[in-house]
């Protein structure tokens, strides 16, 4: 319900009193309610509707309250339309009354049928979220367009928003950026500015598109959008539509989570965790974690579990872990994978086998590669997860179909390890071009086995590649990098023996491959489950109407 007192109020006192009260200027409040109540006597039934805001608004007793309710009823009976929508919001919000959905379909549905914008406009979000009826995103659609046209910028906004997603509707871009663009220019809507600049940014690379996507973004900022102040910051982040400049993207991220944008409020945890930007403070980083975590934002929420598991001298395990329970639920598979880890070596509790199995095999179904590569080496080998715990039963096929999937999740270890098993032909089919594939794989992100694996499989022709220049580079680098004693013989001899191979100049060359080699970055599977903002615990800052 917007605030009875806002300017939209004070428009509609002004239109309900007569001539002689409301030409005057600089009404007092005391003055424009006074003037409110003798109207209402009068039978004025928008004097009534207003009066009974006030008497609900401003009463600290239950019986002027209720007082006000039952203005407001009457005039909404009488066929008042701000009061039927007045009346409505009231019990949707739940705030001076008990939050009743049918009562507010009831009175939003009265409005809509009497014609009002603002009656579509709350009826479409009635069917949008199920409030008082069943869902149903085709009505929804309907009533936004019918509140559109009606000149309803936020319905334009709305509209704009399932036209764009294709909610209830068809995509259609172009007639979503039409609605936007009204909303936005006409109406001042800093949220159908938001869109607007992701209708523009969704045509990137184009340099003048994206340059539109920020005009629009800083604008939306400016005027306090969380999620325009978000994407604002973004944008001088990677220099999308401007040149980066990592101190208005501080400045910028720091206005989203202070107006809650919960993606900010993580990245603030983060950056006070880290020392981006700002001092090392974990104090303020779980500050602003716990604002995320309120709205059980699954990322918030492990990396606070995690803050008091890595970060404390001595970790609360149990507080740890309800936070880790809770983003595991909320879909993230990093924090299954710790929950299944807490539960083998049962930091809260006694070690709960069957727990912790429950946990990894949920996070490996979610494609979280650490999970995939454990239960591919528990049963592979047969073992526990921990000392105490029975072991896994030994399903060298299973393992094998694991161990797959880690390595195409990108998981090093598990293509160094399943390159060698297809060039051996152990447990599986050969194929040595595959093997090629996983091994140079993990030897170009800087997998140091996988490189002298490599190099060792091309010095001795176990795959296609026979350079003897390339196989002593990898040996090299492997060299390089080496750290078990134990084995350091082994590497010496490979890397003698490619060296052997090569001329004065060749050998030249390996050298300066090695000093200019760049490992590719690493990058770690996303850990939220797909869909995971579905979830109905989830309460994202941008809820109201989809958006």
């Amino acid at each position: 319900m917007q605030n009875v007192f806002s300017s939209n109020w004070l428009k509609a006192v002004t239109a309900v009193l007569p001539n002689q009260y409301a030409t005057r200027r600089n009404l007092k409040f005391e003055q424009m309610t006074n003037y409110l109540c003798k109207e209402s006597q009068n039978g004025n039934k928008g004097a009534e509707a207003l009066w009974g805001t006030v008497l609900i608004g401003q009463s600290h007793l239950s019986e002027e309250s209720t007082n006000g309710l039952q203005l407001l009823q009457d005039s909404a009976e009488k066929g008042y339309t701000p009061a039927m929508v007045y009346l409505g919001g009231i019990y949707e919000n739940g705030q001076y009354v008990s939050t009743n959905y049918d009562r507010a379909f009831h009175w939003f549905s009265r409005a809509a049928a009497a014609g009002d914008a603002d009656g579509e406009l709350q009826l479409g979000a009635c069917y949008h979220y199920g409030f008082g009826t069943a869902p149903d995103p085709t009505k929804t659609v309907q009533l936004y367009r019918l509140a559109a046209m009606q000149t309803n910028y936020v319905a334009m906004k709305s509209l704009g928003y399932l036209l764009m997603n294709g909610i209830g509707t068809p995509v259609d871009a172009d007639t979503a950026k039409y609605w936007f663009t009204r909303a936005a220019k006409e109406g001042g809507n800093r949220r159908a500015m938001y869109d607007l600049a992701g209708i523009y940014a969704a045509k990137s690379p184009d340099t003048n598109s994206m340059a539109q996507a920020f005009q629009w973004y800083q604008r939306s900022a400016e005027l306090g959008d969380a999620l325009g102040c978000l994407q604002l910051a973004e944008c001088y982040r990677l220099g999308w539509g401007t040149e980066t400049n990592l101190t208005n993207y501080h400045e910028w991220i720091y206005n989203a989570a202070r107006l809650g944008a919960t993606e900010a409020q993580c990245d603030m945890g983060l950056a006070y965790q880290l020392g981006d930007g700002v001092p090392v403070d974990m104090e303020t980083a779980l500050i602003w974690y716990r604002k995320a975590a309120a709205k059980n934002d699954p990322t918030a929420l492990y990396n606070m579990g995690m803050c008091y598991l890595k970060n404390i001298e001595q970790p609360p395990y149990r507080q740890a872990y309800g936070y880790l329970v809770r983003s595991a639920e909320a879909g993230s598979s990093a924090a299954q994978y710790e929950c299944a880890i807490i539960n083998f070596i049962g930091d809260v509790g006694p070690p709960d086998f069957d727990k912790g199995k429950e946990w990894l095999t949920e996070a490996a179904n979610n494609g979280w590669n650490r999970a995939e590569f454990d239960l591919f080496s528990f049963y592979y080998n047969g073992i526990s997860p921990a000392a105490g715990l029975p072991n896994f039963p030994q399903d060298k096929a299973e393992a094998v179909k694991w161990l797959r999937r880690a390595a195409e999740h990108g998981n090093l270890q598990a293509q160094s390890i399943l390159g060698v098993m297809l060039i051996r032909g152990t447990d599986m089919q050969q194929d040595t071009a595959e093997a090629d594939k996983w091994l140079r794989n993990a030897s170009e992100h800087g997998y140091v086995p996988a490189q002298n694996d490599l190099g060792y499989a091309i010095l001795h022709g176990d795959i296609d590649s026979a350079v003897p220049l390339e196989a002593a580079t990898w040996c090299e680098l492997a060299k390089a990098h080496w750290t078990n004693p134990k084995t350091q013989h082994i590497i010496d001899a490979n890397l003698s023996g490619a060296l052997s191979q090569l001329k004065p100049d060749e050998q030249l060359e390996v050298a300066r491959r090695v000093k200019n080699f760049q490992p590719l970055p690493i990058l770690e599977g996303d850990p939220l489950v797909k869909g995971w903002e579905k979830n109905p615990a989830y309460q994202q800052e941008d809820g109201r109407f989809g958006h």
